[in-house]
């Protein structure tokens, strides 16, 4: 409140010299001093001028300043932080891609090892299942072979019999028949 009296006292005393300045302001008429009162109201004039320009910007200008400058300050706050950031991911990725080549090597060693574990299994399983077809290979022949054996020895034993057959039909005469029929009875005879 007394800021906007000064302000306006100064205002009045400004047009009130700007007036009697206009008017010659000097009772004496010198040219010279009216010369004089003019050049010293217009000093007057613009000091009064720049204390309120002054004024005004210290009460404007300072605030608007203050508040540009803490934004920048954030700003640049932040702008540090984003920064920060960038270079802490940067320096991640940079990190992950040196690790990356070491993770290759091992991804491909792994890959190898579990090649050469399954081609090892898949050796392992072949081996044993040739082994279970030959056993099985060996087991159907000896089969077969035995069966052939039985077959032959039937077929040969049939022929022998028939053989034989033809041999006792071609020597039967009766009289061998009733010495074999005689020979039986005594046999059976005796085994009771």
């Amino acid at each position: 409140m007394r800021r906007a009296v000064a302000i306006l006292l100064m205002l009045l005393v400004t047009a009130g010299f700007g007036i009697a300045a206009e008017h010659g302001g000097d009772s004496h008429g010198s040219e010279d001093g009216g010369h004089a009162n003019v050049d010293l109201w217009k000093t007057f004039n613009f000091t009064l001028l720049a204390l309120g320009l002054g004024w005004l910007l210290k009460k404007f200008a300072g605030p608007y300043f203050r508040s540009r400058t803490k934004e920048i300050q954030q700003g640049i706050v932040e702008a540090r932080r984003l920064k920060e950031e960038a270079e802490a991911k940067s320096a991640e990725m940079v990190e992950r891609m040196s690790g990356l080549d070491a993770e290759i090597t091992a991804l491909r060693d792994s890959a190898k090892e579990e090649i050469g574990a399954e081609e090892s299994r898949l050796k392992a399983e072949t081996g044993q299942a040739a082994e279970r077809m030959k056993a099985n290979a060996e087991q159907e022949i000896s089969s077969a072979a035995k069966q052939a054996k039985n077959d032959l020895r039937a077929y040969a034993a049939g022929l022998a019999l028939e053989l034989a057959r033809q041999k006792a039909r071609e020597r039967m005469t009766p009289e061998v028949e009733s010495g074999l029929i005689e020979a039986v009875i005594v046999d059976l005879e005796r085994m009771k």
